[in-house]
C-alpha cells in the first residue's frame, strides 16, 4: 500500500539523467570539433581503452609524448565546453 508513493532510491533521477544526457551531447560535438590527430588520441586512449604506452608505439613517440599531448587535449576541451 501507497508503495507508489516512495521514492526509488536506487533509480536515477530525472533531472541528473537530463543534465548527464545534454553534456554528454556537447562533449561528442565539441570532440568533433578537434583536429583529426587530437580525435585519433582521445578516441584510442578513452573508446579503445588503449594505455599511452601502446598508443605511443603505435604512433611512433614516447609515453611521455602521448601524456603531454593528452594533457593538452583535454585541456582544450576543458575550455571549449566552458565556453560553451
Amino acid at each position: 500500500m501507497c508503495e507508489e508513493l516512495l521514492p526509488d532510491m536506487n533509480s536515477e533521477r530525472v533531472e541528473v539523467s537530463a543534465i548527464c544526457s545534454i553534456l554528454c551531447e556537447e562533449l561528442h560535438y565539441q570532440l568533433a570539433m578537434l583536429p583529426a590527430q587530437d580525435r585519433e588520441l582521445i578516441q584510442a586512449l578513452y573508446f579503445e581503452c588503449m594505455t599511452e604506452r601502446e598508443y605511443a608505439q603505435q604512433i611512433g613517440i614516447s609515453q611521455k609524448g602521448v601524456n603531454k599531448r593528452r594533457q593538452k587535449v583535454l585541456d582544450k576541451l576543458r575550455t571549449m565546453m566552458k565556453a560553451k
